[in-house]
């Protein structure tokens, strides 16, 4: 398992490249759809972006942020406990 999480930390080399295989494209284009994502859900529901990360948000994550935000949240449960926003 830690060698899972550690992979987590290498995304450009170990997370993109990965996901990209499985669903037969390249890492670029696997980064710009978190990125897509990322600016999706920064402009239809900061609050909750900020309620996960416990504090207010100046800018927009870049996609090593969402991610590893959207990660802690799962493995928490974090989503499933927010106020409505």
């Amino acid at each position: 398992m830690p060698e899972q999480r550690d992979r987590l930390l290498l995304v450009t080399k170990w997370l993109y490249p990965d996901v990209a295989k499985k669903y037969g494209t390249n890492w670029k284009a696997v980064e710009r759809n978190i990125r897509t994502v990322s600016a999706i859900a920064w402009k239809r529901n900061r609050p909750l972006l900020e309620y996960l990360v416990k504090r207010h948000l100046d800018s927009r994550l870049c996609s090593v942020e969402f991610l590893a935000l959207i990660f802690r949240a799962v493995l928490t449960n974090e989503s499933r406990k927010a106020p409505d926003l």
